[in-house]
Formats: structure tokens, C-alpha cells, sequence
């Protein structure tokens, strides 16, 4: 009798399992060759993200990617793997014309047996190997074993915050290594600890295409030269920012509820601190939303003294664009937000709410020019060479040097990738008894 899996976690939707004695039998695990559902010969596309939650960042840089697909591959079928793949095909179907949205790398990393990264990495690759282990996503095994190439996207969603997420790492290494075009690009990995760092390092070591959103990942992941920046970089910012509506404020707060050690209560009289600082209209200043409800929360709790001040809802910053333009003071714990509004020409202050997570994050925006101030439990940090114009020239750069390393990836994919499916394809004779880790 099937049961409903206990203690699902925030990432680990409530699911079914079975019971060993009705596991799948000996014709369970189909050979990973055929085409799932009866699928054809078109050339799959293979992304991975976390898009769909939704975070503001992640689905901004998740549609700059599918842009990126539908230039380059409009013809393929582009699926993304995402851990919300309800809420990213509803927001991003109409990126690409062939995009389907699934979980099934996210759930091998949910289906492992603990929050070990090692034990993890061990789970997802024995299921990649062997899709009995895994029994209830063999489709989607199937359809990932077809792919022409494999793409992790930029973000900082691999670390020792969400242990099981190394899984990602697992499954680009195996794939790797058999013989599937894989890259990582844009990836932040902080907070990693020495064990972690070893793991990880050794997962990406035979992988050729890497690139990195700062140093500390890089040199964390055993690759120093491998740093780039943040995959949005490769966005135009006239698809980032809302021009029109920029014009109605002066001052901008993005703070969270979220990923946080400093309280509500601190961010509120923090930010109500930043309001009497910049002397501006209350009418003329707005809150800005990333992350549904988390982003909320100070907004809420300052609406009774500043009841002129604006909210902007997370769906329109993503449809519309971020409210930034030159000459406005923001107060911003959220990482995209600094790089989109410091870009547009905005200054303000990075919040940190959380070391060596955001620090990092914040700071690798200092690093490339951004005149921002990095404010934390420490104290202040600023960039020794900043400015608007040289944040852009450097974003610029990054943008190149993303986009050749991006053509090289997929000129060597889409040369290598489409003949080689029978050569990557998981041994048809294993995972047949159908057992479970």
C-alpha cells in the first residue's frame, strides 16, 4: 500500500514511496534508450536551475538563458530541471516554443538517504547508474540520458546551506563522464566547509567547462582561474529595469525575511534609519519584492509610520523590470537587485544578512566596481576602484568573456552531443530488481 513520504522538507514536496515488497520488478527500469512517452529524435537541450520558486534573481537569469536557447536552438526540445517546475513553466512558457519544465535531477537529491553531501553524491550517482534505485523518475532519466548537452546555470544554490543540492554536482559529473557536454556556469558555492570543498572539487575536476560568480567558489571548487561573474551579466539591462516606473521613486528598500541571521526588527529600523536619511518624499519611495511574502515583511511593519510608501510586487519587477535608474538611494539585502540597480546607475547600500553567503555575494559586485557600500555586523566595506561606468565596463568584460566561453560549450556540444546518445546511454541490463538505497 503506497504511503505518503514524512518530514518532506521546504524543498521536498510530499511524495509517494513504496513499500520494498511492491517495488518495481525485473521490467521496472526499461532500457533508459527508449524515448520516454514515445518521445522523438529531436535534440534535447538540458538546463538546470532552481527558477519557479519564485526568487526574482533566479527567474530573470533562468529566462536570460532560455533566450539565450531559443537563438540558438530553437528547433530543440529545452527542458529545464528545476525544483518548481509547476510555477517555471507558468512563468516562463513562452520563452522558448518548446520548453518543458521537470524535477527529475531535484528529486534524486530529495530521494537520497539523509542531508550527507557525500551520501548524497553517492545516492544520485548509483540511480544515475542504475534507474531501479530510483524507480518513480525512470521517464525522467530517460529523457536526461537523451540529452545533446547539460547545463547548470548560474546561482547560489550548491553549498552547505541545502546539503542535498550537491546532487546537481553528482549528476554533471556522471553525466561527464559519460560523454555528455556539460558545463556550470555563473555558479556561487559559499558557505562550503573543508569536507565540502574536497567533495566538490573532486566532482568538478574533470569537468571542462566551469565557470564561476567569484574567487571563494572558484578556489573552494579547485579552479582559481575559473572566475567570470554572474551569468545575468550576459542580460541587456534595457530587459532588466522598468524605466518608466523608476521615475516615480527616489528611494528603494529590497529586504528580506529569508536566509537571514539579522531579525525583522533589526532590517526595520535599519531601513527606517536609510527613509530619514534620504530626505525624500515618503510618496517617492517603495518597497521592492523578490521573494513573495519573505520580502514583505519590513514593508508591513513600516506601512503605520510611512503609509505613503509603495510596494512593488515580485510578478511585476519580473515581467516589468527592476524600478532603477540614476540618482536613487536603495537599501538592499538581495544580491540582484544591488547588481541590476548599481548597473542602472543607482547607489545604495548591500545589506548583509547573512555571512558568508551574502558577504560573499555582495562583495564580488564590490570587486567589480560597484560603488556601493557593503554593510555588515564588521563594519563597512567599499570598493578601492568604484564607479557606474567602470561596474559596467566590467560587466561588460564579463559579458564577452561568458558569451565565447557559452559559444564554445555549445559549438563543441552541438558537434559532439546529438551523435553520442547510444554511446551515454545507462547499461540496459542494470537497475532491473528494482531495489532502493
Amino acid at each position: 500500500m503506497p504511503s505518503l513520504r514524512r518530514g518532506a522538507t521546504e524543498e521536498q514536496e510530499p511524495g509517494i514511496t513504496v513499500d520494498e515488497s511492491s517495488a518495481a520488478g525485473p521490467d521496472a527500469a526499461a532500457d533508459p534508450a527508449e524515448h520516454p512517452g514515445g518521445g522523438t529524435d529531436r535534440e534535447v537541450r538540458y538546463l538546470i536551475s532552481v527558477a519557479g520558486a519564485p526568487n526574482y534573481g533566479d527567474e530573470i537569469l533562468t529566462r536570460t538563458w532560455l533566450r539565450q536557447m531559443a537563438a540558438r536552438f530553437p528547433d530543440a526540445d529545452v527542458v529545464l530541471d528545476t525544483p518548481h517546475p509547476s510555477g517555471a513553466q507558468a512563468l516562463l512558457w513562452n520563452e522558448h516554443p518548446r520548453l518543458r519544465c521537470v524535477d527529475t535531477v531535484w528529486r534524486l537529491c530529495w530521494e537520497a538517504p539523509n542531508e550527507d553531501m557525500w551520501d548524497t553524491v553517492g545516492f544520485v550517482t548509483s540511480a544515475l547508474t542504475d534507474h531501479g534505485r530510483a524507480p518513480n523518475w525512470i521517464p525522467g532519466l530517460q529523457l536526461l540520458n537523451r540529452a545533446a548537452s547539460v547545463h547548470v546555470l548560474g546561482g547560489g544554490y550548491v553549498n552547505d546551506l541545502w546539503p542535498r543540492r550537491v546532487g546537481v554536482l553528482a549528476a554533471l559529473a556522471w553525466l561527464s563522464r559519460r560523454g555528455t557536454p556539460v558545463a556550470l556556469t555563473g555558479a556561487g558555492l559559499m558557505p562550503l566547509s573543508p569536507s565540502s570543498r574536497t567533495l566538490v572539487s573532486s566532482l568538478l575536476r574533470d569537468v571542462e567547462f566551469v565557470d564561476f560568480r567569484d574567487g571563494e567558489s572558484a578556489a573552494a571548487a579547485g579552479r582559481p582561474d575559473a572566475v567570470s561573474g554572474d551569468d545575468l551579466w550576459l542580460a541587456d539591462i534595457a530587459d532588466l529595469v522598468d524605466e518608466e516606473r523608476a521615475a516615480a521613486f527616489d528611494g528603494l528598500l529590497c529586504l528580506q525575511n529569508d536566509i537571514a541571521e539579522l531579525s525583522v526588527e533589526a532590517m526595520s529600523l535599519r531601513a527606517l534609519e536609510a527613509i530619514r536619511s534620504w530626505e525624500v518624499d515618503p510618496s517617492r519611495i517603495a518597497v521592492v519584492e523578490c521573494v513573495p511574502r519573505a520580502d514583505r515583511a519590513v514593508f508591513d511593519r513600516l506601512y503605520a509610520l510611512v503609509p505613503e510608501m509603495a510596494f512593488v510586487s515580485w510578478t511585476e519587477v519580473v515581467d516589468r523590470g527592476l524600478p532603477a535608474r540614476p540618482g536613487q538611494q536603495w537599501l538592499s539585502s538581495r544580491f540582484h537587485p544591488h547588481m541590476v540597480a548599481a548597473r542602472a546607475g543607482a547607489d545604495g547600500v548591500a545589506l548583509d544578512v547573512l555571512p558568508d553567503f551574502y558577504s560573499v555575494k555582495h562583495a564580488s559586485l564590490l570587486a567589480a566596481g560597484s560603488p556601493w557600500v557593503l554593510e555588515s555586523a564588521d563594519g563597512v566595506q567599499q570598493a578601492d576602484e568604484a564607479g557606474h561606468e567602470l561596474f559596467r565596463r566590467n560587466g561588460a568584460a564579463v559579458a564577452a568573456r561568458k558569451g565565447a566561453f557559452i559559444d564554445r560549450f555549445y559549438g563543441a556540444a552541438g558537434s559532439r552531443g546529438a551523435g553520442q546518445a547510444g554511446e551515454r546511454q545507462a547499461d540496459p541490463d542494470a537497475g532491473t530488481d528494482g531495489r532502493r538505497e
